[in-house]
């Protein structure tokens, strides 16, 4: 009784439970075990850092709070994160809702968000200025491809070369002589543009591995911009 007294307590005080970064990933809704302890110390509520971090782990042997950051059952009097597990429903919660809202844009009928969302998140479109890129996404496609579908062929020279950023699903680099795909790509990558940058054969053949959905850029939209770039 007394240690969820205590958490309840600690959670009402304003941004002790709050989104944190540590080792470059962001942690939502957590606290760190030396900021509990310094306000257990402050409280009152144990005389002793040491003390503090005992009613920490009685917190964590009670169930009340889990550790994020590693899978440790240990509380310590450092920059550990921990998260309540009534803070857990609500950040699932929070979580789902994001996930729903993204299906809802893939499906619905958003098809320039997304592509200019593609385009700016693409790190090789990085040099262009974002008026650029809101201009070539008015000439882009977002393509569908089924499992299985061949996207570009190796050794196949196109009349308007094209590179592809992956919005979702998966596509599989395959080079003549190996049966099997010698490496995955995923939303976020992109393919395809040495061939649109030099208009050079493709080395490798790219396939869907399920269903995917690509933003295609072509060479006759991406060279004027890059060409009026001082």
């Amino acid at each position: 009784a007394r240690a969820r007294e205590v958490l309840l307590r600690f959670r009402a005080i304003p941004n002790q439970i709050r989104d944190r970064r540590k080792h470059m990933r962001k942690y939502r809704m957590c606290f760190s075990g030396a900021d509990f302890i310094s306000w257990a110390v402050s409280s009152e509520l144990c005389a002793s850092r040491e003390s503090g971090c005992e009613l920490g782990q009685l917190l964590l042997d009670q169930n009340l709070v889990f550790r994020v950051d590693v899978a440790k059952n240990i509380f310590k009097d450092k920059n550990a994160l921990y998260r309540c597990f009534a803070d857990e429903a609500q950040f699932a919660k929070i979580a789902e809702d994001l996930r729903d809202k993204h299906n809802e844009l893939m499906e619905g009928d958003h098809d320039d968000l997304i592509i200019l969302k593609g385009l700016r998140d693409a790190a090789i479109l990085r040099v262009l200025p974002k008026q650029a890129l809101a201009i070539l996404s008015e000439s882009c496609h977002l393509l569908t491809y089924q499992k299985g579908d061949a996207i570009i062929e190796q050794g196949i020279e196109e009349e308007d070369e094209a590179m592809y950023i992956i919005v979702t699903g998966t596509v599989g680099v395959y080079v003549a002589g190996v049966a099997h795909a010698v490496t995955y790509m995923s939303a976020g990558r992109f393919f395809g543009e040495m061939s649109l940058l030099t208009g050079k054969a493709r080395s490798a053949t790219i396939k869907a591995e399920e269903v995917c959905r690509l933003i295609q850029v072509t060479r006759s939209s991406l060279a004027p911009l890059l060409e009026a770039m001082p």
